[in-house]
Order: structure tokens, then C-alpha cells, then sequence
């Protein structure tokens, strides 16, 4: 008993010493699921990708997008879609920098 309360006391909260159990019982801790944060610099390169396109400069996309729920959407649009050997390309050098990335590279 002693124990519980020099712990209490100590700062780790309440706690409950049950003589039937032998054992002190610990609060429960409640678990609150939170909205993932807003990720800025996705919001940013996609307003500016959507600018560029409304201007007539980008004209094709070749993608991979990541949902909060760990879903993805990959796809092509655009002079991408029409030329998939440029898009390959591109997602290879896509590819070359997210492995650089994975070893601490860049």
C-alpha cells in the first residue's frame, strides 16, 4: 500500500491497491484518434502543379498518391497518358530519387 502511494505521489497518478488481487491496478489509458495533419508542401506543389496547368505549361502527369489511410492511386493524364514510354521515364527517375532518399543519400 505504501508503494502505491509513494508512486502516486512521484507523479504517475492514481493507482488502486487491490488486496484481493495482491496487485496494483494502473488507470486506464484511453486511446483518441486524431485526424492525420494537413500535409502543407503536398497542398502546395499540388495548387502549383493545378496553376501550371491552368496556364498551359504542364501538360501531362505520370503519379503515384498517397491517401491517410495508406491507400494509393497510381495513374498517368496528359501527354503522359499518351506517350507512356516518356512517362517511364519519368517514374524511373522518380524511382532512382525515392531510393537515394531510402539509403540517406540526398
Amino acid at each position: 500500500m505504501e508503494a502505491a502511494r509513494s508512486r502516486a505521489a512521484a507523479g504517475y497518478g492514481e493507482t488502486h491497491h487491490s488486496e484481493e488481487e495482491g496487485r496494483i491496478k494502473r488507470p486506464v489509458l484511453r486511446l483518441i484518434l486524431s485526424k492525420p495533419p494537413v500535409s502543407d508542401d503536398t497542398v502546395a506543389c499540388l495548387e502549383e502543379l493545378l496553376d501550371d496547368a491552368r496556364r498551359g505549361k504542364l501538360v501531362g502527369m505520370a503519379f503515384a498518391a498517397q491517401y491517410a489511410d495508406r491507400q494509393y492511386v497510381i495513374d498517368s493524364t496528359g501527354e503522359a497518358y499518351s506517350d507512356p514510354t516518356y512517362a517511364r521515364g519519368m517514374i524511373s527517375a522518380l524511382h532512382d530519387l525515392l531510393g537515394r532518399r531510402a539509403r540517406g543519400d540526398t
